[in-house]
């Protein structure tokens, strides 16, 4: 199978190359759930995680930046996306707009 440079780097930082697993943490429940009293102060609880040998956290881009130094070097990044298909399918705001 070919599989480009690029393609093959992203991955290798999301797997672990001695056991070849992955972990990756879901860290965007607080702005759904508030009681999530942990995700207060994020960026410690990142660090500890990425030292205890998390790979990958699944973010919003303003928590990602927000805790960047806490887990760069050490694990990467999964930048969450929108759940709403409010671009592709039309939303009645958007339209209320134009």
């Amino acid at each position: 199978m070919t599989t480009s440079i690029g393609k093959t780097l992203r991955l290798a930082r999301l797997f672990d190359p001695d056991i070849g697993t992955s972990v990756v943490l879901p860290m965007d429940h607080a702005n759904e759930e508030p009681d999530y009293l942990q995700l207060d102060h994020p960026a410690e609880l990142i660090g500890d995680l990425a030292k205890a040998g998390v790979n990958a956290f699944l973010f919003r881009r303003g928590l990602a930046a927000y805790a960047a130094s806490a887990f760069a070097s050490r694990a990467t990044t999964v930048l969450m996306g929108s759940t709403t298909c409010e671009w592709r399918c039309g939303s009645p705001r958007r339209k209320a707009r134009t």
